[in-house]
């Protein structure tokens, strides 16, 4: 915010030499990195506010974060292609199998970076994967902010082809086989994503964005 923090070590008094002064620094080195590693939670903690994650839980995925964006600074432009590449091939196939699609992971990286369609599977899983990869493709291109263009647009790449009511609110009940939870009632699906976006709205600069 506006606070500024001051991080210092006594290391001595009088005339203090260049070697003197890098011995220092080198010993206290951990020190000043938990410091600021304190630091940097605590100023999360004064940030956001508190709507489902504990303290130590929000610590822990900003934690996640920080390592992982170090590890991939790590990696030389080819790398990182490489890397991205096998991430998004793991992250289609998880979605679409959490759909019901029976292609395997194998299948899905013949599919989506070699061209390779694999045999027995229908028409449908094909194109489910395909579709997957143009939303992530339109995401990542995107640069708007969150709204309901941004969402029905979204069902509509994904539905692409499959669906005729893609990129349009239900209009039929949904159920959800093997629980009693009763999903939004079409009617109401117009009102309820309205008051969502004005909640997003309110909340997106003063909460975790794990959170929203």
């Amino acid at each position: 915010g506006n606070k500024v923090f001051t991080i210092s070590k006594y290391i001595g008094r009088g005339k203090l030499g260049k070697g003197k002064i890098k011995e220092a620094f080198e010993n206290y080195e951990p020190f000043f990195k938990k410091r600021i590693e304190q630091l940097k939670v605590y100023s999360r903690i004064v940030k956001y506010k508190h709507l489902f994650l504990t303290n130590e839980q929000r610590e822990y995925i900003d934690q996640l974060k920080d390592e992982y964006m170090a590890y991939k600074e790590l990696f030389n432009d080819v790398e990182k292609i490489n890397y991205e590449k096998a991430f998004f091939t793991k992250y289609i196939h998880n979605t679409t199998s959490i759909e019901g699609n029976t292609i395997s992971l194998g299948e899905t990286d013949l599919l989506l970076n070699k061209g390779i369609t694999p045999e027995g599977k229908s028409p449908r899983e094909i194109k489910e994967i395909w579709n997957m990869q143009d939303c992530i493709n339109f995401r990542k291109s995107y640069e708007g902010d969150i709204d309901i263009y941004f969402i029905t647009r979204l069902n509509k790449i994904i539905q692409k082809g499959i669906m005729d009511s893609a990129g349009k609110f239900k209009r039929l009940q949904n159920y959800i086989t093997g629980t009693e939870f009763m999903p939004t009632p079409p009617t109401l699906v117009n009102q309820e994503m309205k008051e969502l976006m004005v909640w997003y709205n309110e909340n997106k600069f003063t909460t975790h964005i794990f959170e929203v």
